[in-house]
């Protein structure tokens, strides 16, 4: 029997879930997935809220892209359940303008956050080099920046990308390894302490189990570090893919940071687990980072051979229900998903 999300969602009087990572496209990617292809699979789960993290060609980082990408929202009739990023590049003129909009008396309000792509990924918005980084801290500490600063973390040095072989899915771990996260991280820790940065630091994503100790040490330092994981880091190592997984489901699962194997999804799994006496209880949250690709995803096909690169991003609601289910069997109490998935992001966000 599938899992019943409005019995859960009743029993634990949340008016639904919030998912504080989505990817809707549109625009220029309208082929990849709509705004309201994205909400319409999200409410299936009881997601009822959305956080958009546009990262598309026409990048969304000030006040015009940001009035666009509202409208768009509104023109779709979702936007009473949409929020977004505005992204962040190496610019100073930019990340003034963009910490400026989080409060302004007329957007502030739909804008949950900033995000900086500490590595390349999905869309332009990239910021690879160590002293641009620390720029942008030191920007939005100047700014007096108090709220949250989204991180995808992955250190361009550890990314090889020839180390992927289309037949084998799970060597993406190989291209982007547990180092790329974990390096990164700890540049972004760094950063905020030399910069002085008052705000949040959220790392996205965390696919990587020792990533959580260096978030354990930069609170103990003194910073406010809140984190989110993901139900396919979770749920999928790099054997799983191999062992129990087509070609094509297995190559679904290739992401940004990338799925790691079997020992690392068993620290990651054991740290939810227990997460209700851990001192990080309040900090975690789970994100979906919802990234539909459409077609693109699987390309075609000759003499069994893939003719083009596959993009990264899973896109798979299924994997919420599975991920309460298997948490709850293995012992975690059921009430937890309604913090991770609502009271823990509103503490977060400042909603």
């Amino acid at each position: 029997m599938a899992f019943n999300f409005d019995d859960f969602l009743k029993n634990y009087n949340i008016p639904y879930f919030i998912d504080p990572h989505v990817h809707m496209r549109d625009e220029d990617w309208a082929k990849k997935a709509k705004m309201i292809d994205v909400y319409n699979a999200g409410t299936e789960v009881g997601i009822g809220l959305f956080f958009d993290m546009p990262n598309l060609p026409d990048p969304v980082i000030n006040r015009k892209r940001v009035e666009e990408r509202l409208q768009l929202a509104e023109d779709q009739e979702i936007a009473e359940f949409y929020r977004l990023y505005v992204g962040l590049t190496t610019d100073e003129n930019q990340i003034k303008e963009a910490v400026s909009l989080t409060t302004d008396d007329e957007l502030g309000s739909k804008i949950v956050g900033l995000k900086l792509f500490a590595g390349e990924s999905t869309g332009d918005l990239a910021v690879i080099d160590e002293k641009e980084q620390l720029k942008i801290y030191q920007t939005l500490a100047r700014e007096n920046y108090r709220g949250v600063l989204a991180v995808h973390c992955e250190k361009q040095d550890f990314i090889d990308s020839s180390k992927f072989n289309f037949e084998e899915p799970e060597t993406w771990a190989d291209a982007r390894p547990w180092q790329a996260e974990y390096e990164s991280v700890k540049d972004q820790i760094k950063f905020a302490k030399e910069s002085g940065f008052k705000g949040t630091l959220h790392i996205l994503h965390v696919s990587y189990a020792g990533t959580i100790d260096l978030i354990r040490d930069g609170i103990d330092d003194g910073l406010d570090i809140t984190f989110e994981l993901t139900p396919h880091h979770l749920l999928y190592s790099t054997e799983k893919m191999q062992d129990e997984l087509s070609w094509e489901d297995a190559m679904r699962l290739k992401c940004n940071p990338s799925i790691k194997d079997e020992k690392n999804r068993k620290d990651l799994w054991n740290f939810l687990i227990n997460i209700k006496n851990d001192a990080l209880y309040d900090r975690v949250c789970i994100g979906t980072d919802y990234a539909p690709h459409g077609e693109d995803k699987l390309p075609l096909r000759e003499e069994d051979k893939p003719m083009h690169p596959y993009p990264s991003g899973v896109a798979d609601y299924s994997l919420y229900g599975k991920l309460i289910e298997t948490a709850v069997k293995d012992g975690l109490e059921e009430s937890v998903f309604a913090d991770l998935m609502y009271h823990n992001i509103k503490g977060i966000y400042g909603l």
